[in-house]
C-alpha cells in the first residue's frame, strides 16, 4: 500500500509539474518527512539521525534486511518525488533545507551503490538551489499548451504528410524537417494522434542537428503524452541528445506512461554515458555562458539580482561545512568507480560554490580538521588513475580553486603528496612544443643534467622517485615505498611497504617488530 501510495504522488507531482503548477498542497500534511524518515531508513538508519523525521510512521521500527532491499529499491522515486518539489515550489524547497535533509542524505550515503547514487542526484539538485538560487534552473518553453490538442486532429492528407515528415526524421532527412517547419506546414509543436512530438521523434531518430534545430525554433521539451523526449533520448542511448535537451529545460525528473524517468530507462537499457549524464543534470542545465541572449537578459535583470540574493545565503554555508566533509570521506571509503566519480564531482561544485573565508572556516572546523589532506589526497588519487581526461578535468578544477581561495592552507599538502609534480607531469608534453623547441633549445638542455652528487637538504627525482639526502640518513620514497638508508649502516636500512614500517638487516631478513610503532 505504501509502495502503491508513494508512486501516486510521484504522479501527482509529476502533473503539478507538467502544468506548471506549484506542487505545494502535496506536501502540507507531512509528505517531506516521510520522504526523508524513508531516504534515511535505506541506508540502513532506521533510528538516529534521523529520528525527528518519525521513523515510527513509516510502519517498521527495526526493519529487517528484506525490508531494507525494499526500501533501498524506494530511494530512486523518493528521490525523484523531492526533486520535482523542490524544482516546482520555492515553499517546499525552503522548508525541505531548514528540515532534517543533512541527517537523511548523511544516513542513505551508507545504503547500497544505487541508493548512494540517487542520494547524490538529489544533492547535485540542492547545490544548485541553494548557492544560484531558483533563476539557474532553465524553464521549459511551454507556452502553446492551448494549441496543443487542436493539432491533434489530422484529416488524411495530413497524416499522410505527417508519415512522410517522421520517414524524414528517421532517414536523417535534416534539411527536410527544417523545410516543413520553415514553410509552415507543421507547427514546432505538432503531435501526432498518439501523442508523440517532433521532438519525442528525433530525440529517439533523428540527427543532434534536427534536436538542436526544434529546441531552438521553441519545441517544448517536456512534451509528450506517453514520454518525455529525454526518455526516448535515455531509451535509444543518446547521450549527445540528453545534453541537448538538458540545455534547453528538459526535466530529468518526468515520469513516463509506466511512472519511470529517464534515469531509470537508461539503467533498463545499459547506456551507461546516458546514465552519467541523467546522474548529475546539473552539469548541463546550468551552461556558464548562453551568448548574446543571456547578456541581454543580465543586463536587464542587474537590478533585481542586486536587490535579491543569489540561492539561500543563510543555509548554504551549513550545507556546505556539513556535506564537503561527507563526501570526501565517500570518495575515500568506496572503490566503485561510479560512486567516486559521483562524490568527484559534487566535492568540485562545493569547492567552486564555496567562498575563501567559508573554506577556511570549514577547515578548522572539528569535522574537517583533516579536510585539507584528504581533499589533495583524492586530487592525487585522481591523477594517478590513467586513461581518465574526466576525472583530470575535475581535479584540475579543484586544485585551482584550493590554490585560489586557501593556497595557504593547501599548497604544503599538494606539495607533500607530489600533486605538484604530477601537474607538472601532465603538462609537461604540451608546454615543450613547438615555441619552446624554436626559440631556446639551449636553454632546456640546462635542467636536463644529471647530478653528480646529491647536497643535502636538496630534494632529486628520478624517474618516479624522489630522492633527498640529509645530515645522516639518504632518503628515497615513490608512492609505492619508502627507503631510509643510514650513512652508518653495516648493510641494514629501514623502508615502509604496505603502510607498514620494518628494518632489513645485513643478514638479508626483514623485521618488523619495535621500529614500526615509532612511525
Amino acid at each position: 500500500v505504501s509502495d502503491g501510495a508513494l508512486r501516486c504522488f510521484a504522479s501527482l507531482a509529476d502533473r503539478f509539474t507538467r502544468r506548471g503548477v506549484d506542487p505545494a498542497p502535496l506536501a502540507k500534511h507531512g509528505l517531506t518527512e516521510e520522504l526523508l524518515s524513508r531516504m534515511a531508513a535505506a541506508g540502513g538508519t532506521a533510528l538516529g539521525p534521523s529520528s525527528a523525521c518519525k521513523p515510527g510512521r513509516s510502519s517498521t521500527g527495526a526493519p529487517p534486511t528484506a525490508a531494507d532491499s525494499k526500501l533501498s529499491n524506494q530511494v530512486s522515486t523518493i528521490v525523484s518525488l523531492l526533486s520535482t518539489l523542490c524544482r516546482g515550489s520555492p515553499v517546499v524547497t525552503h522548508d525541505l533545507l531548514r528540515s532534517e535533509l543533512p541527517d537523511s542524505i548523511e544516513s542513505a550515503l551508507q545504503g547500497d551503490e544505487r541508493c548512494v547514487l540517487d542520494t547524490m542526484r538529489l544533492v547535485d539538485l540542492l547545490l544548485v538551489l541553494l548557492f544560484e538560487g531558483r533563476k539557474a534552473l532553465p524553464k521549459s518553453s511551454a507556452g502553446s499548451t492551448g494549441r496543443i490538442p487542436g493539432l491533434r486532429r489530422l484529416d488524411s492528407s495530413g497524416e499522410r504528410s505527417h508519415r512522410q515528415l517522421i520517414d524524414c526524421i528517421r532517414s536523417k532527412d535534416t534539411d527536410a524537417l527544417i523545410d516543413a517547419i520553415d514553410t509552415g506546414a507543421f507547427e514546432v509543436n505538432f503531435m501526432d494522434d498518439v501523442g508523440q512530438t517532433l521532438l519525442n521523434w528525433a530525440s529517439a531518430f533523428g540527427t543532434q542537428e534536427m534536436v538542436e534545430f526544434l529546441c531552438e525554433r521553441g519545441a517544448d521539451v517536456n512534451r509528450g503524452q506517453r514520454s518525455s523526449s529525454l526518455h526516448y533520448a535515455a531509451c535509444f542511448g543518446r547521450p549527445q541528445v540528453a545534453k541537448t535537451l538538458l540545455r534547453h529545460g528538459a526535466n530529468p525528473d518526468l515520469r513516463d506512461e509506466d511512472g519511470k524517468t529517464p534515469l531509470d530507462k537508461a539503467r533498463e537499457r545499459g547506456h551507461s554515458e546516458v546514465v552519467a549524464i541523467l546522474q548529475s543534470p546539473g552539469d548541463w542545465m546550468c551552461p556558464v555562458n548562453k551568448g548574446d541572449e543571456k547578456k541581454k537578459k543580465d543586463a536587464n535583470k542587474d537590478e533585481e539580482e542586486c536587490n535579491e540574493p543569489k540561492g539561500d545565503p543563510e543555509m548554504a554555508p551549513i550545507y556546505l561545512r556539513r556535506l564537503l566533509p561527507v563526501f570526501a570521506q565517500t570518495f575515500q571509503q568506496t572503490m566503485l568507480p561510479s560512486i567516486r566519480k559521483a562524490s568527484l564531482a559534487l566535492i568540485r561544485k562545493m569547492i567552486h560554490f564555496c567562498s575563501e573565508a567559508l573554506l577556511k572556516e570549514v577547515c578548522d572546523s572539528d569535522a574537517g580538521h583533516n579536510l585539507p589532506t584528504i581533499l589533495v589526497e583524492i586530487t592525487a588519487t585522481v591523477l594517478d588513475q590513467e586513461d581518465d581526461d574526466d576525472g583530470h578535468l575535475l581535479a584540475l578544477q579543484i586544485i585551482r580553486d584550493l590554490v585560489d581561495k586557501g593556497g595557504d592552507l593547501f599548497l604544503d599538502q599538494l606539495a607533500r603528496l607530489g600533486v605538484i609534480s604530477k601537474v607538472s607531469t601532465l603538462a609537461g608534453p604540451s608546454s615543450d612544443d613547438e615555441n619552446e623547441e624554436e626559440s631556446k633549445p639551449e636553454k632546456e638542455d640546462e635542467p636536463q643534467e644529471d647530478a653528480k652528487e646529491l647536497q643535502q637538504g636538496k630534494p632529486y627525482h628520478w624517474r618516479d622517485w624522489s630522492i633527498i639526502r640529509g645530515r645522516d640518513c639518504l632518503y628515497i620514497w615513490s608512492d609505492a615505498a619508502a627507503l631510509e638508508l643510514s650513512n652508518g649502516s653495516n648493510g641494514w636500512f629501514r623502508f615502509i611497504l604496505d603502510g607498514k614500517l620494518a628494518t632489513m638487516y645485513s643478514s638479508g631478513s626483514p623485521e618488523g617488530g619495535s621500529d614500526s610503532s615509532g612511525s
